[in-house]
């Protein structure tokens, strides 16, 4: 090629290069276009499709009626579930919203499904006929069970509770409202987790018998009405006792809080429920008191408040004194007694013995509350007189030690009932009211309530009794005397029960003892040793 042909190649490259480059460019800013609608359709889904459409709510009439999805136990089990979704749609076709129709075919729904079709304790027929929730109370309305609820089946047998409860100490915030022209209120609120995020020590807080006075009140101005109005409604489910026991944070005068005694699930320690992580564990010192190991400062205390309250459990009308916690002081209020047969009493009013109510904390729906009583102020815990025996469950108490370095400490428990063994209990006095000096002082763990007999009589057992009859011991040609004294049973009931049987064995061989009467002694001595809670007077007077 000539020079001008060169020269005129090079200007036609330089332009397409030119113009590819421009192309380029173009092709660079469509794709970063594209992938970002890629991206937002990928995170949007088939909404990106149907912008255009009205969304609507799943409570829309135009919906119809949504089903629901439930957790599925079985009665007395808590540690798997099988989810369950419930069409209530269909299930409302042809009952006219009769609710036992609709609960019926809810159960039979359940029966039918491979919900229940493997069940750990294995029945004869595997029926629905009941469910309950968490709290075991019966669940009758279809229409008030909510998506993700827990519930338990029954296959016609009452509720087993699947859980074990505890004392718990309970803290929630505190605000304080002056009603300028009226008067100042004290109202809990919950307690949220970012307010005391690494204050679970309690060297981070400070106890105080009423507000603080280093805590501001909120001033509500009277021409504030919309607040005032809310002010006034949350007063009606939240107002507690100002003259109370308050904790106050150390680096924060703002944060105020209110610890209340209550009753709930036994959790794992360090559970994300907890909070101090060991507020469910409660120490007992040898002078009787009764303080929560993260928060020594608080202990039991039978409050002044006197009210009336209903067993939950039997609808029994009971009156004492609200137990609460305080801030701990040399109070006689404040110390307790452990008696022999698992209740525990106040010195201040040894006559009467803690009982526990029934209420479960966050069960507010079936919440019992006692008049005379604030209604932010959650009752679980009283000083009563004791109660007759159907009712003497609620007044009964246990100690569940879990604590690593001393396990087995409930093999000192001296209990009667194969029961506490199994469920390795402990109790801090012995069978005569001592304290049980074998056990780790002060003792450490859970205050279980509602806990079976700490002795339990066998059927056809007797009381029994030292009696000041004695038996002479002599051998043949032996006139010296050996004086022993004897356990014998309630001859009254005793005689009622008596079995021919034995009557008859003991005297055969009484017969044939005679025989060779060197031997006489070593079976009087022998038969007293193996048998001597079956043996009356009269049957040792004979024997000899």
């Amino acid at each position: 090629m000539t020079s001008e042909e060169l020269y005129e190649a090079m200007e036609l490259a330089d332009g397409e290069i030119d113009e590819l480059t421009e192309t380029l460019r173009r092709l660079q800013e469509k794709e970063e276009t594209m992938k970002s609608l890629k991206d937002d359709e990928e995170v949007e889904g088939s909404r990106y499709r149907m912008r255009h459409i009205q969304e609507l709510s799943v409570d829309n009439r135009l919906v119809g009626q949504k089903g629901i999805k439930l957790r599925v136990y079985e009665n007395g089990l808590s540690e798997t579930y099988s989810e369950f979704y419930f069409n209530l749609r269909e299930a409302q076709k042809g009952v006219s919203n009769d609710k036992t129709q609709l609960m019926q075919r809810l159960l039979d729904v359940l029966s039918t499904s491979s919900v229940l079709g493997n069940p750990q304790n294995p029945k004869l027929a595997p029926i629905a006929k009941k469910i309950f929730d968490e709290y075991g109370h019966e669940i009758t309305d279809v229409m008030k069970l909510k998506n993700e609820q827990e519930i338990w089946v029954s296959f016609g047998e009452a509720f087993i509770s699947p859980f074990t409860y505890c004392l718990q100490a309970f803290f929630d915030s505190v605000k304080g409202v002056d009603l300028q022209g009226e008067r100042t209120v004290t109202l809990r609120e919950q307690l949220m987790s970012d307010v005391i995020q690494g204050k679970d020590h309690y060297d981070n807080w400070e106890v105080f018998v009423g507000l603080p006075n280093t805590y501001d009140v909120q001033s509500i101005s009277p021409t504030n009405a919309p607040e005032k109005d809310r002010i006034d409604t949350l007063m009606k489910i939240s107002e507690i006792d100002p003259q109370g026991t308050f904790l106050q944070m150390t680096d924060d005068k703002k944060v105020v809080l209110y610890p209340e005694v209550a009753v709930s699930t036994k959790l794992k320690k360090g559970h994300k429920e907890l909070w101090p992580s060991e507020c469910q564990v409660w120490i007992i010192s040898k002078n009787g008191y009764i303080y929560c190991k993260p928060m020594p400062q608080l202990c039991l205390c039978v409050s002044d408040m006197r009210t009336t309250c209903k067993i939950s459990s039997d609808g029994a009308q009971v009156e004492g004194f609200v137990v609460n916690l305080q801030k701990k002081m040399q109070n006689p209020q404040q110390m307790w007694k452990f008696n022999p047969d698992a209740t525990i009493s106040p010195l201040a009013y040894p006559d009467l013995v803690l009982t526990y109510n029934g209420n479960r904390a966050r069960d507010l729906e079936n919440m019992q509350f006692p008049d005379n009583v604030k209604p932010g102020n959650y009752v679980f815990l009283m000083a009563c007189e004791r109660l007759p025996k159907k009712l003497a469950v609620t007044q009964r108490f246990a100690l569940k030690q879990e604590r690593f370095d001393n396990l087995g400490q409930w093999k000192f428990c001296d209990s009667t009932n194969p029961e506490w063994s199994k469920l390795a209990y402990s109790w801090p006095v012995t069978q005569d009211g001592e304290l049980n000096m074998e056990y780790d002082w002060p003792m450490e763990g859970y205050i279980i309530p509602e806990v079976p007999p700490i002795r339990k009589d066998r059927k056809g057992s007797f009381s029994m009794y030292m009696f000041t009859s004695t038996l002479s011991e002599v051998s043949y040609g032996d006139h010296s005397w050996l004086w022993v004294t004897i356990v014998g049973p309630d001859l009254t009931n005793y005689m009622k029960e008596m079995k021919k049987e034995k009557d008859n064995k003991r005297t055969k061989r009484l017969k044939n003892v005679e025989k060779n009467g060197q031997e006489i002694s070593n079976a009087i001595e022998d038969d007293i040793n193996l048998h001597c809670d079956d043996l009356t007077i009269r049957q040792l007077e004979l024997l000899w």
